[in-house]
């Protein structure tokens, strides 16, 4: 992956992304409706659908998330100029520290109290590369923290909970976990739409 400096550049990236997923993801459901319904090669194809769904539902997540964070880190600005969210970052990343460290933790408490007091003039650096965790099991409470990482409105994804939760990673965690579970054309094709949208 190139730098992502320019908001045209991650514009770019992401649309890329998506692009290649998406085509992907129609070409699997467009083998799926070619198999005779109820067939064990519609059953099994199916299920893989579904993996790869999710597989791509966490990978655009993730790497959407990371590029919008790289973008923000490249921007040279100060700390004072960021969002609430980023700042937020940076303390965490700061206390992160203070909470692995196995000695007397006040000096690394008073370099974080320092950082929000004294350094908001400082350039900004964020830890892009290591700051989406989607702990290879993204539902809606990690997507919360994804979401919020990024200082997006989580309510855009609210409403989605029962799906994400109790279909795509029912299903996916499942079928990756070698459980029979077959689920039907219509349940297929009802979460490749809402995954997609």
């Amino acid at each position: 992956m190139s730098k992502i400096r320019t908001t045209e550049q991650f514009i770019d990236f992401v649309s890329s992304d998506i692009a290649w997923r998406t085509k992907e993801l129609a070409v699997l459901l467009s083998q799926i409706k070619k198999t005779p319904a109820g067939s064990a090669k519609s059953r099994t194809m199916i299920r893989a659908g579904i993996t790869v769904l999710y597989a791509h539902w966490e990978g655009f997540i993730k790497s959407a998330s990371t590029a919008y964070l790289e973008l923000i880190s490249r921007q040279k600005i100060s700390y004072g100029e960021l969002a609430i969210c980023f700042r937020a970052i940076a303390v965490k990343e700061k206390l992160k520290i203070a909470a692995s460290s196995t000695t007397l933790k006040t000096d690394i408490l008073i370099e974080a109290t320092n950082f929000l007091l004294n350094k908001q003039d400082d350039r900004c650096f964020l830890n892009w590369e290591k700051l989406i965790n989607t702990r290879s099991n993204l539902n809606s409470v990690v997507l919360k923290e994804v979401v919020l990482t990024v200082g997006l409105d989580y309510s855009l994804f609210a409403t989605k909970e029962k799906l994400i939760d109790n279909v795509l990673l029912h299903y996916r965690n499942n079928i990756a976990h070698g459980i029979g579970m077959y689920p039907t054309f219509e349940e297929y094709e009802n979460l490749y739409r809402e995954i997609t949208n």
